[in-house]
């Protein structure tokens, strides 16, 4: 081989060394955008999962919540022979879309069950419906959308017959004012929503979750005392006296309030009224007060205070309050 063509092979030797250094390179650089893009999708996927996680956990924490106050409040609902303490079960958890009116529940065949309560705060308003053991979570949810969710549910707040509380002027030629009552474990009233909600107003995901205890709500189990809690209780012990206002009190007439523990959360606020019999009969014994929290945090009356009737369910929530009572004034 002579020096020239010497020279070529090695030009053409680098030539193709070169475009294959190139080429590894681009190769390798490509490579890297798709494994960097393939990583970055990975991560947004995890990102959605988390979040997605958080909200199911979100949304289960409240429905349980939910289910233990009612429970202890009103002794509703049932959940069935199939709810088990720690037993691990398939559901479909679900709630609305930012831009929808909130509702959140969860549906599981394995406990023959759907709930769904509205709103955020902790409140008895909450609907369920019994479901086929066989069917799937998915296809329960859409029947619970279908047939329930306002219609054909069972509902968890007993009805209460709208009264205003008791007034403190005596009635224009009446000795008595009229007095609100509780119907016995009445058929409860139905939940408004804005409109039917479908399915494409609804993000869901299917959890294996582990059955907890629906033991006390966690306002009476923590047994805090919210920071307002004494102000607003010595506001509302001015509306509830044993005696009308303006007007000559019983030689001998006392009464207490005892006031229930609540959460931050929670949107009723029971209170025990205890008139003495020296008090005039319209006031003498026991009444459930029910307040309702306002959008500024405090608390006033609603319409079902200052029930006595039937008696039979003044003592049995007698007996909650008193078990969760957290102030007690004595009316001067």
């Amino acid at each position: 081989m002579t020096l020239k063509e010497e020279k070529i092979s090695r030009l053409v030797l680098y030539s193709v060394l070169a475009l294959f250094v190139i080429g590894c390179g681009t190769s390798k650089r490509d490579s890297g955008q798709v494994f960097g893009h393939f990583q970055q999708s990975r991560s947004a996927q995890t990102q959605d999962t988390k979040r997605t996680d958080e909200q199911a956990r979100e949304v289960l924490d409240r429905v349980l919540k939910n289910l233990r106050y009612s429970r202890y409040w009103y002794e509703r609902p049932d959940v069935g022979d199939d709810y088990a303490v720690g037993k691990q079960v398939s559901a479909l958890i679900f709630w609305t879309k930012s831009d929808r009116p909130y509702t959140s529940g969860f549906c599981s065949p394995n406990i023959a069950r759907c709930f769904a309560t509205s709103g955020i705060q902790i409140s008895p308003i909450m609907e369920q419906m019994a479901i086929d053991h066989s069917i799937t979570p998915m296809a329960a949810f859409v029947s619970f959308l279908e047939n329930g969710m306002g219609a054909n549910t069972i509902h968890i707040i007993p009805k209460m017959k709208t009264h205003p509380p008791p007034v403190n002027t005596p009635p224009a030629g009446s000795s008595n004012p009229p007095v609100s009552t509780i119907p016995s474990q009445a058929a409860g009233h139905p939940v408004l929503f804005p409109k039917r909600l479908s399915l494409v107003d609804f993000e869901f995901t299917e959890k294996i979750i582990t059955l907890p205890p629906l033991g006390l709500p966690s306002s009476i189990l923590r047994r805090e005392v919210p920071e307002e809690a004494y102000r607003e209780a010595n506001s509302v012990k001015q509306s509830y006296t044993c005696w009308y206002e303006n007007s000559v009190r019983a030689s001998g007439c006392t009464g207490t309030l005892v006031f229930a523990y609540y959460d931050e959360a929670d949107s009723n606020w029971f209170v025990l009224r205890t008139c003495s019999s020296a008090c005039l009969p319209v006031f003498q014994g026991d009444s459930i007060q029910l307040l309702r929290r306002w959008d500024d945090g405090t608390w006033a009356a609603s319409g079902a205070s200052g029930v006595n009737s039937p008696k039979e369910e003044v003592a049995r929530l007698k007996q909650k309050i008193l078990q969760a009572e957290m102030i007690r004034h004595k009316l001067p």
